[in-house]
């Protein structure tokens, strides 16, 4: 069974390098990969992936960033390492709600 393309391909286009499916909606033009250390087992480091933010070009903070980083990667990604906040959040069945708020 060979590999087979969505109806709905994304479509770029040059000027505004925002890509879109046919009906309309954005497909990512970017990602930031998020990786933590890990043990290899060996004695050794590697990397495991975390997750993946998309970054679309029709919003305007994210077309930033990537220009940012597509302008001078290394000093993209340092700089917004240097500038990055993490936070968590955990999960509290006790204060979850799906109740509306009027």
């Amino acid at each position: 069974m060979g590999f087979q393309l969505n109806n709905s391909a994304a479509v770029a286009t040059q000027s505004s390098n925002v890509r879109q499916f046919a009906d309309g909606k954005t497909k990512a033009s970017g990602f930031l990969n998020i990786y933590i250390p890990v043990n290899d087992g060996r004695g050794g480091v590697a990397k495991r992936k975390l997750g993946t933010i998309a970054l679309r070009a029709d919003r305007p903070i994210e077309k930033a960033l990537m220009d940012r980083l597509a302008s001078d990667p290394d000093a993209g990604i340092a700089a917004l390492l240097n500038n990055l906040e993490l936070n968590y959040q955990p999960w509290n069945e006790e204060t979850a709600s799906n109740d509306l708020a009027f």
